[in-house]
């Protein structure tokens, strides 16, 4: 019962803070009846009113959606991977609750799952957007398998159960993806999302110029045409464009971006670029990356783009980088050095 009084409490602490148990049983009492008010309402219209009612097509419940103060009407509906906070309420089609959350003030959280995997209470979210409120009902028989744990509840595979949902949040696959995109940003050391989309569509932009550019400084490399700058440690570059500071030392971050060919083939096998993606190594520590992009970038300033020829040993060796680099492979790196922290 909703109004039930636990008299023993009353004797026991009626000499002391009866009126803190009075005010604590009232807060109680509150909500329980605010419950039981809002529910019946809902539940009364069910049972009363067969209108408005709609069914999607091949799906075995009826639906409504009831737009509250909180509803966001400009917004999409849920759909896949978004994940969603809400209150509800099962109860059968005579108004008997089954299971609620707002009695513990314990909502839900749900991802939706694919279509194909979803089941009826979670298929009737795609119809409603943020703030909403759902009735939905469906036969016992077309859902007892998600109701196996209220089972004894039910006397007839006819009867119908009833729920509903109050959206509290909802965090979509596109916040999801944006908060991603976000915390990829900031590792890759831009300082807003609109600045790494923005790059990202200037690289995706040039990419294909740059993979052709490259490929012609290999011929002329080859034939002898472009001026290089040999380096202490065996490597050689050619400037496209300098930029301004100075080397990184040792302890040093470097953000870059390289396309990778191999000069005898004339074929490129790496490319960053098309991904949208720095590169991002320590000078002096030791990562996944070969060792060959430490050595080439402790080269360049930030700023500067260049192409830098790599001899085999200095590359994959002997053994190459099987089934991409076959082994002695000579190889070109065309680098942008875009940051140094």
């Amino acid at each position: 019962m909703f109004f039930a009084v636990n008299f023993r409490s009353v004797y026991t602490n009626r000499r002391s803070g009866i009126w803190l148990w009075l005010i604590q049983n009232l807060k109680i009492m509150y909500k329980k009846c605010a419950i039981f008010i809002l529910f019946s309402f809902l539940l009364f219209s069910c049972n009363s009113d067969n209108s408005g009612w709609l069914k999607p097509t091949a799906a075995k419940f009826e639906y409504k959606v009831v737009e509250t103060a909180d509803s966001k009407k400009d917004a999409s509906s849920l759909d896949y991977g978004d994940e969603i906070m809400l209150h509800f309420t099962l109860t059968k089609e005579d108004g008997t609750m089954i299971e609620n959350s707002y009695s513990k003030n314990a909502p839900v959280r749900i991802i939706l799952p694919t279509k194909m995997h979803r089941n009826a209470f979670e298929e009737v979210l795609t119809f409603a957007k943020p703030g909403d409120s759902i009735i939905a009902r469906i036969r016992y028989l077309d859902a007892h398998k998600e109701l196996a744990n209220y089972k004894s509840h039910f006397s007839g595979k006819n009867e119908r159960v009833v729920w509903t949902y109050k959206i509290l949040g909802v965090y979509t696959q596109k916040q999801k993806s944006e908060e991603k995109d976000r915390k990829y940003a900031k590792m890759n050391g831009f300082a807003t999302l609109e600045e790494f989309k923005n790059e990202q569509q200037r690289i995706l932009k040039e990419d294909s110029t740059l993979r052709s550019n490259l490929l012609s400084d290999i011929k002329k490399y080859k034939s002898g045409e472009l001026k290089t700058e040999k380096t202490a440690d065996g490597l050689e570059i050619y400037y496209k464009q300098k930029g301004k500071g100075s080397k990184p030392e040792a302890g040093k971050t470097v953000y870059f971006y390289f396309i990778a060919a191999i000069i005898k083939e004339e074929t490129i096998f790496d490319d960053v670029f098309k991904l949208g993606a720095r590169m991002i190594l320590t000078i002096g520590k030791s990562d996944n990356l070969p060792k060959m992009f430490h050595r080439a970038v402790s080269h360049l300033q930030k700023g500067d783009k260049a192409v830098i020829f790599v001899p085999a040993n200095l590359a994959y060796g002997a053994k190459g980088s099987l089934p991409v680099v076959p082994p002695n492979s000579d190889l070109a790196l065309y680098i942008e050095t875009v940051d140094i922290k």
